[in-house]
């Protein structure tokens, strides 16, 4: 039997990570020797990638750090809690029918949360109209960081709306790192009532 128990933070901000109490194990699997990260890792993806197709999601990131697997799922209008316990079920076995990971591990299974990351133009794209935050390698208008709505992507340059009525374009090979920012529903109020 498996157990899945949401943090505080899941479930307040919306991120799903599904962490499975017990370990897989590869003990009848004969150990490597001198196997490379990069090699665990892509055989990783070559054993996840297909599998998550088949249950309708992407394979969004991966993070192999010590004995922990984080495997970052996704698709267009985003995954369930029960969408992330059933890819790690799923994966789990074929990771270790596969013997794709040395020894014992622990998968975790999650989403890329609210505040995902963005790392190409189909990802900006994917968010048009949503509050991002983008910090650039080089000064633009005397600022590296700036957060406001995404615009368009065309010709390899990010558009976004700032406050006050401005706008900035981007060169993507300019953008050092770009992440949406969490927005919370309006007509909230901070009292909860």
């Amino acid at each position: 039997m498996m157990l899945f128990e949401l943090t505080e933070k899941q479930r307040t901000e919306g991120e799903t990570t599904i962490s499975p109490s017990n370990e897989h194990n590869n003990q009848g699997a004969p150990e490597a020797v001198n196997v490379s990260h990069g090699t665990v890792i892509d055989r990783i993806r070559s054993v996840a990638t297909p599998i998550l197709r088949s249950l309708g999601c992407d394979l969004f990131d991966l993070e192999f750090s010590g004995t922990v697997l984080r495997i970052f799922i996704d698709k267009m209008d985003g995954v369930t809690l029960d969408e992330c316990a059933k890819a790690s079920r799923h994966l789990g076995t074929a990771l270790d029918v596969e013997e794709a990971i040395p020894g014992s591990y622990t998968l975790e299974v999650s989403s890329p949360g609210l505040d995902r990351p963005l790392r190409n133009q189909d990802d900006y794209r994917r968010f048009i109209e949503k509050k991002v935050k983008i910090r650039t390698a080089i000064k633009f208008q005397d600022q590296k960081v700036f957060v406001g709505r995404l615009l368009k992507v065309e010709s390899e340059i990010v558009s976004i709306s700032l406050g006050g009525g401005g706008k900035i374009d981007i060169p993507f090979d300019q953008i050092e790192g770009a992440r949406l920012e969490v927005e919370l529903p309006s007509g909230r109020n901070k009292g909860g009532n």
